[in-house]
């Protein structure tokens, strides 16, 4: 009797069981991959977030070239997020070069990289990085405030001003600045 008993108990509970569906040959779309990587950014799950941003670029696949410049972008946001300040700086450095004319992402690039590479105590490697701020910013120049959905390009222009000044920089040093970077001619 307990026999039959355990073997009902086993065959009800092993047959409610449904096997795990087996893996897709199907791989995910570069949308679906990026709309997965920012749930995992909500969750700072940034190691998993910046493979699937990573996938975007890596797939032989069409995904438009806005796509990829989220991606590459939110790609530096986890590097960043994960203590990968010097490897963030080269992702945001890389998208600003790639997608520059994807003014919210290329100038949200430019804001998080120019902040983390100013934040060195150096004062010349400060100065070498509002250099880069001046020259970016010069390739921006047509670009419009009203373009950039994130606001970034608004406050990295205005954050250029008081980088000048924190640093001291005259007019006459931030014109030597324009002149060495070929902005201005002498």
């Amino acid at each position: 009797m307990k026999f039959t008993i355990l073997l009902t108990f086993l065959t009800i509970f092993f047959t409610s069981i449904q096997p795990a569906p087996a893996q897709s040959s199907k791989t995910a779309s570069p949308k679906e991959s990026l709309e997965f990587g920012r749930k995992l950014m909500k969750q700072e799950r940034w190691e998993e977030a910046r493979q699937q941003f990573a996938k975007i670029n890596k797939g032989k696949h069409g995904a438009d070239r806005l796509l990829k410049a989220e991606a590459n972008f939110s790609y530096g946001l986890c590097l960043e997020k994960s203590g990968k300040t010097n490897d963030a700086i080269k992702v945001y450095n890389a998208v600003i070069a790639v997608y520059g004319p994807y003014v919210t992402w290329s100038s949200q690039a430019l804001e998080r990289g120019f902040n983390l590479a100013y934040q060195v105590k150096e004062p010349e490697k400060k100065i070498n990085a509002y250099r880069y701020l001046r020259k970016i910013l010069y390739m921006f120049q047509n670009y419009q405030e009203a373009d950039d959905a994130s606001g970034s390009l608004s406050r990295i222009r205005k954050r250029r001003i008081e980088v000048a000044k924190e640093l001291g920089l005259t007019s006459e040093q931030q014109r030597n600045i324009d002149i060495k970077l070929g902005i201005i001619d002498e």
